[in-house]
């Protein structure tokens, strides 16, 4: 799930960061799916990364 985040970031030119900002995500999220110590993610984290990126959530 970290590498398709990093994907739509690294498509759209954006960083992480930027990702949490402004979509309302806290760092500590993605930091923990990238380090493995979670291996989900909330469905209201997931709805605001596909707002965001505007994917569907099957994405």
């Amino acid at each position: 799930m970290h590498n398709k985040i990093e994907f739509l970031c690294k498509q759209q030119g954006i960083k992480i960061a930027q990702l949490c900002k402004e979509a309302g995500i806290p760092k500590s999220t993605i930091s923990d799916l990238k380090n493995g110590r979670t291996k989900t993610l909330s469905t209201q984290t997931l709805k605001k990364i596909a707002n965001y990126f505007n994917v569907s959530l099957d994405y």
